[in-house]
């Protein structure tokens, strides 16, 4: 049984050479080689690989159209193993090959882009990768590891004592209707029993495995879900429910006329979100970020 032909760095670096200098003598001066143990090398490498990598017949050592592909795929492999080596280098420092963020859907995108700005500042080899979560699914995502960090994690903190937190801010939610909606028309306040009435428009909780969780919804009431806020938003202008938005998702149909805001018998709605990563904090990524954000507050009733 034969052993599968191998192709290394070096052999590259040979092929390269003859490239560019276009001949056996000036590849075998810039590799520090004598002329004849090049060729050598070169016969063995075309045995070993089964293919016929220079063209001798000109007088000039060209390569084949085999070998230019393997000198072309060769470059880019060059390049990653130099990139990979630089990450691992900096990974040596103590940073993660990887941070997974995962931002509750009330949060403000916005807050998020200088911070990373000042991360790409220390030129990390952490590839970072964030995902929306909802309710329970972002506490749900930091304990079962699915997540490093949890921006604008809800309420309380489930029973752990590898969990730590600390407050981001809060965010305001206000009570929204199309303006053909009938609640558009009813007099203010409105009152719990009237709502209930009408089919409220609720986001999914993203938990896989822990109880769901559901916000701003009166017992009995019908409720139609959906996936995300923009689709919340959508169903909302389009008269087929109610329900609460954070004011910074509804402005804009707020200030286009195709939601319009009803206050209610409850008269503030105000949740406190925080920060929320597990204790200990081995990775640079991680900790540099939980540095970070102690000095963001946001409000979204500002």
């Amino acid at each position: 049984m034969h052993d599968e032909p191998t192709l290394d760095l070096q052999a590259i670096e040979l092929l390269t050479a003859i490239e560019v200098e276009g001949s056996m003598a000036a590849a075998a001066r810039r590799l520090g080689k004598v002329p004849s143990a090049l060729s050598y090398q070169v016969r063995r490498l075309e045995e070993s690989l089964d293919l016929l990598l220079v063209d001798r017949r000109s007088g000039r050592a060209l390569l084949t159209e085999s070998a230019q592909l393997l000198v072309r795929e060769g470059r880019d492999l060059r390049a990653a193993l130099d990139g990979a080596l630089t990450r691992a280098r900096r990974a040596a420092l103590g940073f993660e090959s990887e941070l997974v963020i995962a931002v509750d859907a009330v949060v403000p995108i916005d807050v998020l882009w200088p911070l990373l700005h000042g991360f790409d500042q220390l030129k990390a080899p952490t590839q970072l990768r964030f995902w929306h979560e909802v309710l329970s699914g972002s506490w749900e995502a930091l304990l079962s590891g699915r997540a490093d960090l949890v921006v604008g994690a809800p309420g309380e903190a489930p029973a752990s004592g590898e969990i730590r937190m600390q407050p981001l801010g809060r965010i305001e939610f206000v009570f929204c209707v199309a303006p053909q909606h009938p609640l558009a028309a009813v007099a203010e306040p409105l009152l719990p029993a009237l709502i209930a009435r009408h089919r409220s428009i609720a986001v999914a909780d993203s938990a896989r495995s822990m109880p769901r969780r559901t916000a701003g919804l009166l017992p009995g009431q019908p409720v139609m879900t959906v996936p995300d806020f923009n689709y919340k938003v959508a169903a909302l202008c389009a008269g087929l429910g109610c329900g609460y938005l954070p004011r910074h998702v509804a402005a804009t149909a707020l200030r286009s006329g195709r939601l319009v805001q009803r206050s209610t018998a409850q008269t503030e709605l105000v949740a406190p979100v925080h920060l929320a990563w597990r204790e200990p904090i081995r990775g640079k990524a991680l900790a540099w970020f939980v540095q970070a954000f102690a000095g963001v507050n946001f409000d979204s009733s500002r």
